[in-house]
């Protein structure tokens, strides 16, 4: 029959056994083993050895591009996509979402375009700049008889401003007076049952002359605009 006494040695002994198993830390940079030895001991001489890999030893590094996999202890080729590798990811990649908010050197924009704040997108930048409160200065070369200060807003989601029959340009400038106008890059345009308007934004969207003729007229009014406060 066993006695406490032997049974508390017994299982002391087997404590002590099994602390003594299974790999740790040295805190010298060097991981343990993927069987939970020290690493190599030839670890830390500089030169990646039989026996070392990316996971048990810094000896091992792996180079730029690359990444260590702990499923085959090897270096693997970095696909995960980060900001300046080249590449824009865009909005909806599950793993770095990119725009030319988050990250223009990816996905910066061309030639007279803006990375529009609103909607993250590169687009015409006069689709920011053209909101808010214009000043009517001039009618057919003379200041205008009423004083008349309309509110613009601009619609980029409706490129053609609702009109089937017009080409879709940037966006739908409303607020100016006779017409609805579409953004053609500086240009403004539209043909609809009340008339045509033409014109275009000058003055880096700051001033805004067009010209505008009633259907069935033969009447054609030039007007001039500039940002309140301009």
């Amino acid at each position: 029959m066993i006695n406490k006494e032997m049974l508390r040695c017994a299982l002391g002994a087997i404590v002590i056994a099994t602390a003594g198993c299974g790999g740790s830390d040295s805190g010298d940079g060097n991981h343990p083993n993927g069987d939970g030895g020290e690493p190599p001991a030839t670890c830390g001489n500089g030169s990646c050895d039989s026996g070392e890999t990316c996971t048990n030893c810094n000896d091992c590094t792996c180079p730029s591009g690359q990444t260590c996999s702990g499923d085959t202890n090897a270096c693997v080729t970095d696909t995960t996509p980060r900001c300046g590798d080249g590449t824009c990811a865009g909005p909806t990649d599950p793993i770095s979402p990119e725009d030319c908010t988050t990250c223009a050197q990816d996905c910066g924009c061309g030639m007279g375009q803006a990375c529009l704040g609103e909607t993250h997108v590169c687009g015409n930048p006069l689709i920011e700049r053209m909101p808010g409160r214009w000043d009517l200065v001039e009618l057919n070369g003379q200041p205008p008889p009423v004083r008349e200060m309309p509110t613009v807003t601009v619609d980029a989601a409706n490129p053609n401003c609702s009109e089937p029959t017009q080409t879709s340009g940037d966006a739908c400038v409303m607020g100016f007076n006779r017409c609805n106008l579409i953004l053609y890059g500086t240009r403004l345009s539209l043909t609809d049952a009340f008339g045509t308007c033409e014109g275009a934004a000058l003055e880096d969207g700051h001033r805004v002359e067009y010209d505008a003729t009633p259907t069935g007229s033969s009447t054609t009014d030039h007007l001039v605009f500039v940002r309140s406060g301009s």
